[in-house]
């Protein structure tokens, strides 16, 4: 096909064909080469396949689509990060990038991101020689697109000092002396840039996120820990702010400030001819009114509903009118903590569209597929919170997962509750998603004399704004003692319930074996 290929990496090497990333050749692109590009050795067939086929392909948007994933292989778990939307966060930068999250540490790990060089997880990869990184690591891999040395990111490294000489950042000169440059050469800054941040362009969860990850500590806020990030929402709708992203409502299209503004326009755009939206999609064919979101949060949300086929609406009236048949298709989408009495009453002469909130689009993203809104509790406005009885609880849980426990934590300290991710005797009752018998968490449940339920209690009490009692939704036999069972373990934490790691209470010797699932 033309090209010259080199069995050593010498200056004169435009492209790396990457099958393993553990090698010198990759580690030395890693740091000293940004002019290099790296691709999945499936490139060759693609460009060879086109090639055959006759005529001039593409070769930079094939380049693009075979572009090696920062994370390539990668198996990752994460330690020490207490806060659930924080370490759903990472846990979607690396799958996003091409590795494999993994919530319970085993011995095919390859990285470990923890926070602190402390806990159960941490000792075990020791002993596995599994990779222990800071979370710095993290954000410069996928920065830089590439898999940087590990051990410029130690957890005993001070956070300013970590990843210093990890990889040259310099601007790549295309042209030497007595060479003219070629146009390839002018372009290639351009697909280079565009390469390092690609990916994490894809995800739900990118914008703020940077921020967030390389600042260490994640303070838990009551109700606005999302993925759509950190401001309070503003008193009137935030439909008329843009951002980035072309944003097209229906009939009209509005252009957003430049690449690098995270701002929105704020003064009047003439309307244009709407760009075509995708056909396709999860959400092909439904109409959206956004209601009550910043303009960060209405910037993301935007880039995402059109993506994905969605067309929003910035006017009412758009809806269907009331006196034609009822539409299953209109959407009325409002952030997950506002209260009903906020939400405002929509006119009579259109037919009411459904009432969703973001945690619907959030788990719309997350299975890839439409999900009724009437599936979920959390997919619509709840009817009360706080709601009275539940300030006095502390909610603990076991077999949620995922977005699952990502929106499960969420409600719990909307109604007023306290989360705790560790289960303790201090915990008023333990919410199953699953019932396995026999299981740890049951079992010192039953032990600690803590009310073991499940799920429907919570969901069943968002609904209907009232505290349920526990009788009708127990899990397992409960009958109240006055004294606590014969075990004395501390706590009992899970991530995702599936692992379990021993530890040593400080109030125990060894002999008496206290238990400790996943950190």
């Amino acid at each position: 096909m033309g090209a010259i290929h080199k069995p050593d990496l010498t200056s004169d090497v435009t492209h790396l064909i990457v099958g393993d990333a553990d090698t010198p050749k990759y580690k030395f692109v890693a740091k000293e080469r940004p002019d290099v590009k790296c691709l999945l050795p499936t490139w060759v067939k693609a460009l060879r396949e086109l090639w055959m086929e006759g005529g001039e392909p593409d070769v930079q948007a094939l380049e693009l689509r075979h572009t090696l994933p920062a994370l390539h292989k990668l198996r990752v778990c994460v330690t020490g990060f207490e806060d659930m939307a924080y370490r759903k966060k990472l846990e979607d930068l690396v799958s996003i990038n091409g590795g494999e999250y993994r919530a319970n540490l085993t011995k095919d790990v390859t990285h470990l991101i923890a926070k602190e060089a402390s806990g159960a997880k941490y000792k075990y990869a020791i002993d596995w020689n599994i990779k222990i990184v800071a979370v710095e690591w993290l954000a410069q891999s996928l920065e830089r697109g590439m898999i940087l040395d590990e051990k410029l990111y130690s957890l005993f490294t001070p956070p300013a000092e970590r990843g210093r000489d990890a990889w040259i950042r310099r601007t790549v000169s295309t042209s030497s002396l007595g060479k003219r440059m070629f146009d390839g050469d002018a372009a290639l800054s351009g697909p280079r840039k565009l390469r390092r941040v690609a990916s994490t362009k894809l995800s739900s969860q990118n914008v703020g996120l940077w921020t967030d990850i390389v600042s260490g500590d994640v303070q838990a806020e009551p109700s606005n820990r999302d993925q759509w990030s950190e401001q309070p929402a503003p008193r009137e709708s935030s439909m008329q702010g843009t951002s980035s992203t072309n944003v097209r409502s229906e009939g009209t299209s509005s252009d957003g400030p430049s690449r690098s503004s995270a701002t929105t326009v704020k003064t009047p755009v003439p309307p244009q001819v709407a760009e075509p939206l995708p056909k396709t999609g999860i959400f092909a064919g439904k109409r959206l009114y956004l209601h009550g979101f910043n303009e960060k949060k209405t910037a993301v949300l935007h880039k995402h509903l059109l993506s994905h086929g969605a067309v929003i609406i910035s006017d009412l009236l758009s809806f269907t009118p009331s006196a034609t048949s009822p539409p299953d298709d209109e959407f009325f989408l409002v952030p997950h903590d506002m209260p009903r009495d906020r939400i405002p009453t929509l006119p009579e002469s259109i037919h009411t569209p459904i009432l969703v909130t973001d945690m619907w689009i959030e788990r719309n993203l997350h299975q890839k597929q439409y999900v009724r809104p009437e599936a979920n509790v959390t997919n619509t406005p709840f009817q009360r919170f706080p709601i009275p009885g539940f300030e006095q609880l502390t909610v603990c849980s076991t077999k949620f997962e995922g977005v699952d426990l990502l929106h499960m934590s969420k409600a719990v300290k909307l109604i007023g509750a306290t989360y705790d991710e560790d289960f303790t005797p201090k915990a008023s009752v333990l919410v199953c998603r699953q019932v396995i018998p026999g299981h740890e968490k049951l079992r010192h449940a039953h032990h600690w004399n803590i009310p073991t339920v499940t799920a429907d209690w919570l969901w069943n009490s968002v609904s209907s704004g009232e505290l349920k009692p526990f009788g009708p939704y127990f899990a397992q036999p409960y009958s109240k003692r006055s004294t606590p069972g014969a075990l004395k373990q501390d706590f009992v934490r899970d991530e995702d319930d599936a692992k379990h790691n021993t530890n040593v209470s400080k109030n125990q010797s060894p002999g008496q074996g206290a238990r400790k699932l996943a950190d």
